[in-house]
């Protein structure tokens, strides 16, 4: 499964940059690869609420970008490096999603989880310092306005920067119910 996103890491525009995406990748729990995007299936799609659910989300979500990102009307403001981050961003947004060991529940506060553990091992991976930081602000922000729960004592960042709000809303649009895309083997359909 450690492969799955092959056909994403494609979309990362410098070698070095996918080299890091990869080693992230590959420091995700075997759960991610495994679990519905949703514990309770009542905030995705169909199409992500069975096994390999999160993994499909993940998919969704970079796709999303990578077509806006491919759109020269829509976003041709982002520097190639930075939309390397934000799809690098995307590929590991959910990554804890059920925390560092796999709970029953998602937990709340998994952006921060993420965030976290990207700037812990930064050397390891060989990201730079404000690299780190980047990843740290947009994957910390990418729950937008549902940052609160009555479940949690935490607050999450709201976007605030054109990398952070555009990750968001390709989060968002991956979560929503109305989207039917066809999977084959854990891709998308063309």
């Amino acid at each position: 499964m450690r492969n799955t996103f092959d056909v994403e890491l494609k979309y990362i525009h410098d070698e070095k940059m996918r080299k890091i995406a990869q080693k992230l990748i590959d420091l995700l729990p075997d759960y991610f690869f495994e679990v519905p995007a949703s514990s309770t299936g009542k905030y995705h799609p169909k199409c992500c609420g069975v096994e390999h659910g999160l993994v499909r989300h993940t998919k969704i979500a970079v796709r999303i970008a990578h077509e806006l990102l491919n759109n020269q009307v829509l976003f041709n403001n982002f520097s190639e490096h930075e939309q390397d981050l934000i799809i690098i961003a995307l590929l590991v947004h959910d990554g804890f999603k059920h925390g560092l060991t796999k709970e029953k529940y998602v937990r709340f506060d998994h952006p921060l989880i993420v965030a976290n553990f990207i700037k812990d091992k930064k050397e390891e991976i060989g990201l730079s310092d404000e690299d780190a930081e980047l990843l740290y602000t947009i994957i910390s922000s990418h729950m937008g306005i549902y940052n609160t729960s009555p479940y949690s004592d935490v607050t999450l960042p709201i976007p605030k920067t054109a990398m952070q709000k555009f990750v968001h809303m390709c989060d968002d649009l991956a979560s929503k119910k109305f989207l039917n895309i066809e999977f084959e083997n854990d891709n998308i359909v063309p």
